[in-house]
């Protein structure tokens, strides 16, 4: 699990993704807007972080190794039900994104990512919630 914490921070995120790389690169990204971030590569390990840290976010990907984003959203969503959850796909599963619309998620963003788009749906989330 990587961590950035912010003394100030604008937003407490959870990210869950099985790539690494993705991971660091939202943990920068997010700790330049001023976000304490949180990261998990496995669906297990973000519910159990979920359960435990104060969070106003989580981006979850649309796939991860041990389940699809849609069940762990359906998970974050009975646990967290004000919590902002933004879905995170690499792939062209619209079926898959609009399902999770439709369970409750803030938002979808596609890799790779738009850091302009990404931290208007972080602000909103963060505003709207």
């Amino acid at each position: 699990m990587l961590t950035f914490e912010s003394d100030n921070a604008v937003a407490r995120v959870l990210v869950i993704d099985d790539h690494d790389s993705i991971n660091t690169i939202l943990t920068e990204v997010l700790g330049s807007f001023g976000c304490t971030v949180y990261t998990a590569t496995t669906a297990a390990d973000g519910i159990a972080i979920a359960r435990v840290k104060a969070l106003d976010v989580i981006f979850v990907d649309i796939r991860l190794p041990d389940t699809m984003g849609d069940d762990v959203l359906e998970i974050l969503r009975k646990i967290l039900p004000r919590v902002s959850v933004i879905m995170m796909t690499g792939y062209d599963d619209h079926e898959r994104a609009m399902r999770c619309m439709e369970l409750g998620a803030t938002d979808y963003i596609t890799k790779p990512f738009d850091f302009d788009y990404l931290k208007t749906t972080l602000l909103t989330s963060v505003i709207c919630n």
